[in-house]
């Protein structure tokens, strides 16, 4: 215990260290044909999906700029209906 309090920074390591190897069996197993031919299956079908989900977004890009557009434009116009209401009329100030 007295070295942990003396040497965190050591145990730290130590600690990482442990959890490596503790790792290193299971990374050089040998995948089956099944496993290797599931893995591949499922990439297969993340692969899809993702082209699938570019897909969408590349036909929803238009309808979502358009609607970034007119919620910029109400915004713009909100704003510039805030600005003449606060501003304060030229003489009576003076």
């Amino acid at each position: 215990m007295s070295d942990e309090k003396q040497n965190p920074e050591r145990n730290f390591r130590a600690r990482i260290a442990s959890f490596i190897q503790a790792d290193q069996p299971s990374r050089c197993k040998q995948l089956t044909e099944e496993e290797a031919q599931t893995l591949k299956a499922a990439s297969g079908r993340l692969d899809q999906l993702l082209a699938r989900i570019a897909e969408e977004e590349r036909a929803r890009s238009p309808q979502l700029k358009q609607e970034e557009v007119r919620a910029l434009t109400d915004a713009a116009g909100r704003l510039d209906r805030l600005l003449r209401t606060s501003r304060p009329e030229k003489g009576k100030d003076s």
